[in-house]
């Protein structure tokens, strides 16, 4: 290896160590030192490698991230705390974007020679962190033990969005693979995937699978195979919620479909504050402390759709105690930090166009990720894993408010990588 390549190695292995540490609980600092000290590497070096035609690509990016900021700049002019809005917009949107910038031109600038070892390296992060997560199950007696590896193990909501990034990854592999080792190697960690899952033990992450396997059809080109995919996934879906409805309650209340459909017209019924009443008819806390809180929101909103409430989803609890001091009734029985529905949040906190534009965000994404995954590329199956993974993401922030820290440092870095690809398979 030359000395030019050696050097270019230095600053792009510091940023896997980083994607590593971003799984692991405590050690924001960490996380720091090795993603920027890597950028500053990489600049120092390689910045000659930035080219207009680079910036031309991302000016989509860039329109997302101006509406972005300037729908959370202006909410600052209603925010109950302003500083910490202002925070906010500084380590969570701002950051974040400079992520993804700095990994797509990380990517783009990587010689073809070591690009291949680097995207095996960082599918390598995410096995690893799968072992130790398996390794953490087994250790506390298994099923129906919440692992969430080395983030959140007891709990597993936030590891969840890495079991399903994982599970994009080896279903894309199996699929979209240029090589019949790949595709053997994905099909196998397929089986590695689901067995993750159950260790995982989290609604959020069983339903975020179940829809990420009916969103296979997208990653076919040929029709046949399409309508193939298409057949498969809703007997998927019918299958999998066939099963919770009449057999969930043996995995425990918490999968007992059928006794908490037939309670969810209390939604409609009680008031945010009455809800409590549901944990005395069975249904299970977490789920009726979300619905109050999802209809504190979706009653705030009905009122005044188009006014933002501050950006930051931790100002949620003071908020919306705010917001319904003259009817208290509206206010839920119990507030967290964050209502448990990222989409719901983004709304609350910026307005209903605060929605649309995460919407639209995700929509940009998807498409850029399906038009690398269609395309002769030998890393189309980056697309695919994208693709397949911001779909489980999706499903899962519908029922946590985790499009944000580590998860969200994660799914804006794979964003940037998967662009780079899409930009470099168009040269």
């Amino acid at each position: 290896m030359r000395v030019a390549e050696r050097m270019e190695a230095i600053p792009a292995f510091l940023f896997l160590v980083g994607v590593f540490a971003l799984g692991v609980a405590h050690v924001n600092a960490v996380v720091n030192i090795a993603l920027y000290g890597s950028i500053a590497g990489w600049l120092l070096f390689y910045s000659k490698r930035i080219t207009q035609e680079g910036w031309r690509f991302l000016y989509p990016v860039g329109i997302f991230l101006s509406i972005y900021l300037a729908l959370a700049l202006f909410s600052l002019l209603f925010s109950i705390d302003v500083a910490k809005s202002f925070r906010e917009i500084r380590s969570e949107l701002l950051q974040n974007f400079f992520l993804l910038v700095a990994s797509f031109w990380m990517v783009v600038g990587l010689k073809e020679s070591s690009l291949r070892y680097w995207l095996l390296a960082l599918a390598g992060i995410l096995v690893l962190h799968m072992a130790i997560h398996l390794g953490i199950w087994v250790e506390h007696g298994g099923f129906p033990y919440r692992a969430g590896g080395l983030l959140d193990s007891g709990g597993g909501e936030k590891f969840g969005v890495w079991v399903l990034f994982f599970l994009g990854l080896s279903l894309a592999l199996g699929v979209l693979g240029d090589s019949k080792i790949l595709k053997i190697l994905g099909g196998g960690l397929v089986l590695v995937a689901l067995v993750a899952i159950v260790a995982n033990n989290t609604r959020a992450t069983l339903l975020g699978a179940i829809i990420m396997g009916a969103s296979l059809l997208w990653l076919f080109k040929e029709r046949s195979k399409r309508y193939l995919a298409l057949g498969a996934g809703v007997v998927l879906v019918l299958v999998s919620l066939s099963l919770l409805y009449h057999h969930g309650e043996r995995l425990g209340h918490r999968y007992n479909l059928a006794a908490q459909s037939e309670e969810i017209h209390h939604l409609f019924e009680l008031s945010p504050a009455q809800m409590k009443d549901l944990e005395k008819e069975g249904i299970d806390h977490a789920i009726a402390s979300r619905l109050a809180m999802w209809k504190s929101i979706v009653l705030a909103l009905g009122d005044d759709p188009l006014t933002p409430r501050g950006y930051g989803r931790d100002l949620y609890k003071r908020t919306i105690a705010k917001e319904w001091s003259h009817t208290t009734q509206n206010i839920p029985y119990i507030t967290y930090l964050f209502p448990h529905n990222a989409f719901l949040s983004m709304a609350y906190q910026l307005g209903i166009l605060g929605l649309f534009w995460m919407v639209a965000w995700f929509g940009f994404l998807w498409r850029r990720s399906l038009l690398l995954a269609h395309s002769n590329s030998s890393y189309r199956w980056v697309g695919g894993f994208f693709f397949l993974g911001s779909v489980g993401l999706a499903v899962s922030i519908f029922f946590g408010d985790f499009f944000a820290d580590s998860e969200a440092r994660l799914f804006y870095i794979l964003s940037g990588v998967m662009l780079a690809l899409d930009f470099r398979s168009r040269q």
